[in-house]
């Protein structure tokens, strides 16, 4: 019996139409909701489903890379202090976390989702690329300045 998937399985994924079994089909993926019975009418159900994810994808494919434009524009800044002990040893107070790049983000009005950044913590002065994950394959490089402020 030809079913169309409502749900991903070990079958396919959503949306996929299969083949299996006359008594699988009655008796456990159409009950449960796993499946609906393939028909022309259920066949347009799919079709829309499948234009509406498209359009859905399409718009948020659009708004990650409008914000990876945005993130590419940045250059951020930030200043640790650091102390020099008596051999003349560098020792820098903290360094810049995940936190801290999320929140210097958000004066700029960009939220992201929890995993965007990868754990980072800059302590080395200079300019460091950090990258952001913002949908799927879509990533941008966020330019971080850092200036060590040597005090002694």
């Amino acid at each position: 019996m030809k079913v169309i998937l409502t749900k991903d399985s070990k079958y396919g994924k959503e949306n996929a139409i299969i083949e299996v079994a006359d008594g699988y089909a009655k008796n456990f993926l159409i009950p449960k909701g796993f499946a609906m019975a393939y028909s022309q009418d259920n066949l347009k159900i799919r079709e829309q489903k499948l234009s509406d994810l498209s359009a859905l994808e399409h718009e948020k494919r659009s708004k990650a890379r409008e914000l990876q434009k945005q993130i590419e524009e940045l250059s951020l800044m930030f200043t640790l202090d650091a102390a020099i002990d008596k051999a003349q040893n560098l020792h820098v107070h903290g360094s810049v976390s995940t936190k801290e790049l999320k929140t210097k983000l958000l004066e700029h009005k960009i939220k992201l989702h929890d995993h965007a950044i990868q754990h980072v913590h800059l302590n080395v002065e200079g300019t460091h690329v950090v990258e952001v994950s913002l949908y799927k394959d879509i990533k941008a490089k966020l330019r971080v300045n850092l200036h060590i402020n040597v005090k002694k």
